[in-house]
């Protein structure tokens, strides 16, 4: 369990359930992305982004003999969705937005 809002820096006790205690965390693990509890509800995109880095890297290392235009169908079909996988979900602050924009130029440009 995390917190949000107000009660974001006050020290509340640890939960039970029979004899099992469910600890407060400052972040949440949902699909590829973490929850940030603070005063509002923030999104740590960090692991999408090195997930989709691996994933090209990765993709382009074994296609070196494959043209251009098939990779960057392949890269369109395989490499973005997993970059996209819920992010329309979560709201994305204008320095997140600028991170997935600065990703997907590195890993398209060098095809052009």
């Amino acid at each position: 369990m995390f917190k949000v809002g107000k009660v974001h820096g006050e020290n509340l006790r640890e939960l039970r359930i029979g004899d099992q205690y469910i600890k407060w965390v400052d972040r949440l693990r949902c699909l590829w992305v973490y929850l940030v509890g603070s005063k509002q509800l923030k999104f740590d995109i960090s692991v999408v982004l090195r997930k989709v880095c691996g994933v090209a890297n990765s993709f382009l290392a074994k296609t070196k003999y494959v043209s251009d235009l098939v990779k960057l169908s392949l890269i369109e079909s395989f490499v973005f969705p997993v970059l996209m996988y819920g992010l329309d979900t979560f709201h994305l602050s204008q320095s997140q937005i600028h991170k997935l924009s600065v990703l997907t130029t590195y890993i398209v440009v060098p095809l052009a």
